[in-house]
């Protein structure tokens, strides 16, 4: 190594003590001096007699290699930074920026080195999960952009779909408004057939199988008049008449009109009700028709000397009416299916009806805004049918006109209706 002496003491003593590692080198890159925080990066048992500083700094970039090979001829500009690799003694590798001061003195140059390996790595990190953070958005870009067009094939197929089951079901009702139609016609004047027969026979077994006869037709009337009436629901040819009704008189007129029944199976009844009730907003025809199919759909999975229950509770906008028994229950699984059209529970409950009955509930309480649902604890645990009806108060005016059919127009039509009956009786 070339002995260098410096000029003045105090220049000696700021480049010996100075807190950033320095070095003198000539314009070779020899490195003839260096203070103590350099050895300290190098190693500190290390020597850097006749050492360049080529072999210790490596350029880290293409750009910094180009000026790398400027430096090694000694071409430097004042105070310019250069980013290298520093490799110490050890093999370690430290990043560094390294200040050449090419003015210090005639043919040598000053050079301080700044380590700042920490900050570089964690550069190189947050560039390494930037890069993965990008090859991630862009794939997420991508599956959106797939997920879209399935969503948007998905949408396609479903609405094409709906599309065909809406034509199905409309043939559907049709067909079944057809038949039941077909089937009607010819059962209006078996019935008063059979009327005429019954009085000009006198033998009782004859009148026994006539009467058999009788009740097979009037279940198969019953069960046409059903599907019609819910096909007519479905298509919206059957009229509302909204008002204000006091949901206690409705239930109590229910359980005055089958009193009957209620003494033959020795059935109770409690009306829970309360007459200060708030009034509700209902067709009263076609919600007493509800509680007579619940009535009697309750009658005939209870043993005699039975309890039936009514009951409401206000929540909301709503009143839930509830018509309870202690029947023989429902199976949970089967709770959500027996508004389905001719769904039997079981076996147990294999009686005589339509299946429909409770169809036409569900139906007529979506008609009112309302939803209606069963619940039981099992089999042996009776069962309560429950709906929603609206509040009188939460019904706007203007929904009130909107719902109000013209009272005019239904006598006319059900005044053509008996004149059209009345003529097929008198063919018949």
């Amino acid at each position: 190594m070339h002995e260098f002496k410096f000029s003045n003491s105090m220049y000696e003593r700021l480049f010996k003590h100075n807190i950033m590692p320095l070095f003198i080198c000539d314009k070779k890159g020899e490195i003839i001096a260096y203070n103590k925080k350099f050895k300290k990066l190098y190693g500190k048992k290390a020597t850097l007699k006749n050492k360049n500083f080529s072999e210790i700094f490596k350029p880290e970039s293409k750009e910094e290699k180009q000026k790398f090979s400027l430096i090694e001829f000694g071409f430097f500009e004042e105070s310019d930074a250069h980013d290298l690799i520093f490799n110490t003694i050890k093999g370690e590798k430290r990043y560094v920026r390294l200040w050449i001061d090419a003015k210090f003195d005639e043919d040598l140059s000053l050079a301080a080195v700044e380590d700042y390996t920490d900050k570089r790595k964690l550069e190189l990190k947050l560039t390494k999960q930037n890069l993965k953070l990008k090859e991630l958005k862009d794939e997420l870009e991508d599956f959106n952009k797939n997920l879209e067009k399935k969503v948007d094939k998905r949408t396609k197929e479903v609405k094409q779909a709906n599309k065909q089951i809406k034509i199905l079901l409309e043939r559907k009702n049709q067909f079944i408004n057809e038949l039941a139609h077909d089937l009607r016609t010819p059962l209006t004047p078996i019935t008063y057939l059979i009327e005429s027969i019954k009085e000009d026979i006198n033998n009782k077994e004859m009148l026994k199988d006539i009467q058999i006869i009788e009740n097979n037709t009037n279940y198969l009337k019953n069960l046409v008049e059903d599907i019609l009436k819910l096909a007519r629901i479905d298509n919206n040819k059957v009229e509302f008449n909204f008002e204000g009704a006091n949901i206690y008189d409705v239930v109590q007129n229910v359980i005055i009109n089958n009193q009957v029944t209620f003494n033959k199976l020795k059935i109770r009844t409690e009306n829970k009700i309360s007459k200060k009730t708030p009034e509700v907003y209902i067709d009263k025809l076609k919600i007493t028709e509800v509680l007579e199919n619940l009535v009697m759909n309750s009658t005939k999975f209870m043993k005699k000397g039975g309890k039936l229950t009514f009951s409401t509770k206000k929540k909301d906008n709503f009143i839930i009416v509830s018509v309870k028994d202690d029947g023989i229950g429902i199976d949970k699984k089967h709770l959500q299916k027996i508004f389905h059209e001719f769904y039997k529970a079981d076996s147990s409950r294999h009686h005589k009806g339509s299946g429909l009955g409770l169809s036409i509930c569900k139906r007529i309480i979506e008609k009112h805004g309302g939803k209606i649902w069963a619940e039981s604890k099992g089999k042996g645990k009776g069962t309560a049918i429950k709906f929603t009806i609206k509040l009188l108060k939460s019904i706007r005016k203007s929904e009130m006109k909107k719902q109000k059919p013209n009272n005019t127009d239904i006598d006319k039509k059900y005044v053509n209706k008996l004149k059209k009956l009345k003529e097929k009786l008198k063919k018949n």
